[in-house]
Order: structure tokens, then C-alpha cells, then sequence
């Protein structure tokens, strides 16, 4: 999380997320969940003290002074998450969020023969993922998205894919490269199709043209989709265009695909010559293009427009940037451009508002995540109206839950990107709860909605007060 003030004096919490980085698992290449927090601390707080100590040069400073104390991973990744809810209470504690709140990993290439099973490392992320509280009671480590792999030529795929949803894994990994498929192949669609089945996204491994074959893989599982009467899968079907700038910052077929509603990119290979072009050309991203998406042209434009507003929260102001997540490959040499590509968002130079770099920092990535709330008596409506709250509550879950099973993030879109309150799942005694932390961004805002799926209001939905998504959304506006 990264706290600031902008030139007017207002002040701004991001919520950080990198969308592309590899665990070390199994003896592959990657970094491990302790070496994640310590490594990205040290960066934002290397990026705080420069936004303090050089003023003029950014558009956002940080006034507050920072302690010497790095966070202590278990709290940070289960105690402290609850501070994601907070707006100003966050200073006297600065140092204790400082770092990314959330990371999207996934194992690195193996090199077993072709096709490839990846069942077992599948497996090996869970269990990596999986931590130990103080008096030794399994909970999931809220901090990661933890992502399979598959090859979409195995026999066992789907199975994959459907196991690896089961046990919690929020997303999966396709390499085009390395396990030598064709994009645009049936066995690519059916994947996809699974997926959107699970609610859970994908990521490929792209560079040169293979943006602009995915962008047509998309395209023809929606059409088909659209032909089997399965609409309600299609805003389920969430695709990432992983190195996204890799396939050319001047590319205009880039930021079509871009353009598409299923499609988002994360900026891992950015180079730091092409930032403006990049950024320049991504405000091309139109929401006007939604409409025109291939594979959506027997649908309405009124249909369009419900299905994605729904799923995703579009608006016109912030299309564009809803489509690009924060990414840097860690620990692979693109990760070398974290902290530039940092300093460059924080300046003059960057050309979108608070909601586009909100969007790009965080919430882009963490709209894509799969819910496990579920609405009635399941959800307590607890409301919070102090900080203290939440250390109670949270101490309260540890003592008599059994186990944690992760987090849902309630994320406003609309009129500015951000995250509004959380809701914690726990098991108790084989049964599940889930309790709603209240944001105290804006304390004044209506308390009383829980969503069990923040991003499809006509899904999983609980409105204690009696009020409709309709006029929860006409007072907010008002």
C-alpha cells in the first residue's frame, strides 16, 4: 500500500497488486512468499522517501516519516490485511502497510516433455500458499493469487484446470512458447471456456504478434459462446495479455485487443523509453470499442453495455486504464524495471488522473479475482467505525476459526477507483462465515450493502436495508 497527498493537498491510498510474478516451487525459479514482502517493502519504501525528499518532481509526495522497522510477514499477510479498508488512520502505522498488498503468482517453465501435466507443481502453489498461524491452524495466505499452469495440448487439461479451481487456485497460466500450442486452437477455447466456468481469469506469456492471435481467440470463444446460449459466461471469460508491451508500445493491434471487454494487459517488459508512447497510445483504449468487439455483434448494445457494467463496472471515464494492471516478471531481468516504471506513474509525465493510476496499481488485477462470499446468514453486516474494530475482530476470527479462506475485496468503480471494504471467509466448526469490513474512506456513505460477488450485482447479492442495486447506485452518484 502506498499512502500520499497530491499537489492539492488531498490524500490518496493506492492499493498495490503486481499482476506477473513466479514463485519458487519445486526447485523453479522464483521468489519465496517472505522474499515477496521484504523485496517490495524495501521498494515503496525506497519510492516514499523519494516522493518526500523530491517534491517538485512528482505529482504525489509522502509528508509522513517512516521507521526502520520492516512488517512482520505473518501479521502483514493476516492480521494487518484489514488496514486495506482505511483511508488517514494508516500514518501513525505507515511503515507496518508500506509494500504491495497483493501478488499474482504462478510457477515458472518445467522441462518435462510435451504436452504437460502440471497437476503436482499446481499442488506445490497451494501448499506453498498455505501458512501456519501462531498456534499452528492452516489459513490461506491472504497476500497471494496463487496460479496454476496449464497446457492446453494435455488429454488432462480440463481436469487441470478444474482441479486446481477446487483447491483454490484464482487463475491459471498458459505459455504459448514454451509448450509450443497454437493460440487460436480449440483446445485453447475449451480451456477458456472452463475457466469462465470457474470465474477465473487467464494469463499467457506473449510477445511480438501473439496479442493479436489471442485477441482472436478471444473473439471466437465468445462468438461461440454467444452460439451455445451460455451469455452469462462470456463477462466470466477474463483474459490478461501477459508482457502485454512486448507486442509493441506503437502497435495500434495491441491496444485494439486491449479495446476488447475479456481482454487486459500487464506492463511487465516496459522499458522506460517507451513509456510515453505507451501510455499515450493506451488512452486509444475507447469504452466505445466495447461495442464493437468481434464475437459480440448479435448482441445489443444495450445487452453489451449490461453484461460488462455488471461484471466489471466500466464507465467512460476510466475505460483504458480498467484494462492494464501493474506487472514486472519478478524475479526474471523485467522486474529491473519496477521502480522506474514506479517513479514514472507518481509524475507529471503520466497522463491519466487518480482513478487511471488506482486502476493501474490495483484494482484492474484485483476486479479479475474470483469471490468464495456467498450472501444470507452467512454474511454478519458487521459495520466498522475505528480501527480498533478490526484488530478485535480479526483476533476474534483467529480464536475460534479453523481455517481462512481468503478475502473479497468490495471495489467502487465509479467515480473514482477504489477499494470500499472487504469481506474475510473463515471456516468455524465445518461451517462457513464471512464478515464485512466496513471502509472508513467515506464514513458517510451508505453501510448497508454487501455483495457476495462485488463485481455482478445480479449475482450473490444481500441488501439488509431493503434497497436495490438501482438506487444504491443513483444515491452514490447524487
Amino acid at each position: 500500500m502506498l499512502l500520499v497527498k497530491d499537489e492539492y493537498g488531498e490524500t490518496h491510498t493506492f492499493v498495490m497488486v503486481d499482476a506477473h510474478t513466479h514463485i519458487n516451487v519445486e526447485g523453479l525459479k522464483g521468489l519465496l512468499p517472505s522474499e515477496f514482502v521484504s523485496r517490495y517493502h524495501k521498494a515503496v519504501r525506497e519510492l516514499a522517501v523519494e516522493l518526500r525528499d523530491n517534491r517538485e518532481k512528482y505529482r504525489y509526495s509522502f509528508p509522513w516519516e517512516l521507521d526502520g522497522e520492516s512488517p512482520d510477514f505473518y501479521d502483514f499477510c493476516q492480521r494487518d490485511v484489514y488496514g486495506l479498508v482505511h483511508g488517514e488512520d494508516l500514518v501513525g502505522d505507515i511503515t507496518k502497510y508500506l509494500g504491495f498488498d497483493f501478488f499474482i503468482t504462478f510457477p515458472s517453465d518445467t522441462q518435462d516433455p510435451l504436452p504437460r501435466d502440471y497437476r503436482r507443481i499446481n499442488e506445490s502453489v497451494r501448499q506453498a500458499l498455505t501458512e501456519k498461524s501462531p498456534s499452528r491452524k492452516p489459513h490461506n495466505n491472504l497476500r497471494f493469487f496463487g496460479f496454476g499452469r496449464v497446457d492446453p495440448n494435455h488429454s488432462d487439461a480440463l481436469d487441470t484446470v478444474d482441479s486446481g479451481a477446487q483447491m483454490g487456485l484464482k487463475g491459471f497460466k498458459l505459455h504459448p512458447k514454451s509448450e509450443s500450442f497454437k493460440i487460436n486452437s480449440k483446445n485453447v477455447r475449451n480451456v477458456l471456456k472452463r475457466l469462465a466456468e470457474h470465474d477465473i481469469p487467464a494469463i499467457f506469456h506473449t510477445q511480438d504478434e501473439m496479442g493479436e492471435q489471442l485477441h482472436k481467440a478471444v473473439a471466437k470463444t465468445v462468438e461461440e459462446l454467444v452460439q451455445e446460449d451460455k451469455l452469462d459466461l462470456i463477462p466470466r471469460l477474463k483474459v490478461i495479455i501477459g508482457h502485454a508491451p512486448w507486442n509493441g508500445s506503437e502497435n495500434p493491434r495491441l491496444f485494439e485487443a486491449l479495446s476488447h471487454p475479456n481482454i487486459f494487459g500487464e506492463l511487465s517488459t516496459l522499458k522506460p523509453d517507451s513509456y510515453d508512447t505507451f501510455f499515450s497510445n493506451a488512452q486509444s483504449i475507447d469504452y466505445d470499442m466495447m461495442f464493437e468487439a468481434p464475437g459480440l455483434e448479435s448482441l445489443s448494445k444495450k445487452e453489451v453495455e449490461e453484461m460488462y457494467f455488471l461484471a466489471f463496472g466500466y464507465s467512460r471515464h476510466n475505460y483504458w486504464s480498467s484494462k492494464i494492471a501493474f506487472g514486472t516478471d519478478n524475479p526474471y531481468p523485467p522486474a529491473h524495471g519496477m521502480k522506474p516504471l514506479m517513479r514514472y506513474l507518481m509524475g507529471w509525465d503520466f497522463p491519466g488522473n487518480h482513478s487511471d493510476l488506482s486502476n493501474i496499481f490495483g484494482i484492474t488485477a484485483l476486479k479479475l479475482m474470483p469471490h468464495i462470499a456467498r450472501p444470507g446468514s452467512e454474511i454478519s453486516g458487521k459495520v466498522s467505525s475505528a480501527k480498533q474494530f478490526h484488530e478485535i475482530a480479526m483476533e476474534e476470527m483467529e480464536e475460534k476459526s479453523t481455517r481462512i479462506i481468503g478475502i473479497d475485496l468490495v471495489i467502487e468503480s465509479f467515480p473514482v477507483s477504489r477499494v470500499n471494504g472487504m469481506v474475510i471467509t473463515y471456516l468455524t466448526n465445518g461451517r462457513r462465515e464471512s464478515v464485512f469490513f466496513n471502509s472508513l474512506f467515506n464514513p458517510g456513505e451508505p453501510k448497508n450493502l454487501i455483495r457476495g460477488n462485488m463485481f455482478d450485482f445480479s449475482r450473490n447479492k444481500i441488501y439488509p436495508g431493503g434497497e436495490g442495486i438501482v438506487d444504491e447506485i443513483e444515491k452514490n452518484i447524487s
